[in-house]
């Protein structure tokens, strides 16, 4: 009977061994299933932040290609006015020093300056670029001006004094009125 009983434990024993093993190894199943889960995910979530970013290379190589041309655009349009302006000086010029010369003549020639003439022709971006230009300058010429200086000959009060320190009555306020505007709370 000793013998059917310690067979009987030692059963017990390994059965309970066993049950903990497979436990122990079912855990370790799920964790590596759920960690090779997790590893896929995340090398398809690469994959796809990759294709994402590869797509952002040509659009950022197209935004640098306009940015050039219109730094160029800015630099030739700059290039241009300066020209036109040096043109229409020496065209002023010009005229001074023949206007005493044909003052004797009954005819009138206006002078139209070459940069007045280039803004009728140009594209309304460049005049809209002048008119911009054109206030900016007006306000620097604004932002010159200065104001007015601080009076440093400050006159004292001589009442000013009284009623700051011995009159403290003048702060205490009493509610006079209440008004019913709504019945619903006032909530902040």
């Amino acid at each position: 009977m000793t013998r059917t009983l310690d067979c009987f434990q030692s059963e017990c024993k390994a059965r309970a061994e066993l049950l903990k093993a497979q436990k122990e190894r079912d855990f370790h199943r799920m964790h590596h299933k759920r960690t090779v889960q997790e590893k896929n995910k995340l090398i398809n979530d690469l994959k796809g932040l990759k294709l994402h970013y590869a797509s952002y290379e040509p659009t950022i190589r197209v935004l640098h290609e306009k940015h050039h041309t219109l730094l160029k655009q800015k630099m030739l349009t700059s290039l241009q006015r300066d020209r036109e302006m040096r043109q229409g000086s020496t065209v002023q010029a010009t005229l001074m020093v023949l206007e005493p010369q044909c003052s004797n003549s009954t005819q009138e020639i206006e002078a139209i300056p070459s940069c007045e003439k280039a803004n009728e022709s140009e594209s309304p971006a460049l005049n809209d670029l002048h008119e911009t230009r054109e206030q900016d300058k007006y306000k620097k010429k604004m932002k010159k001006k200065k104001d007015s200086k601080f009076p440093t000959d400050m006159q004292r009060l001589p009442n000013l004094y009284l009623h700051k320190e011995n009159n403290p009555a003048k702060f205490d306020y009493k509610l006079n009125n209440i008004f019913r505007l709504h019945s619903l709370p006032v909530s902040w």
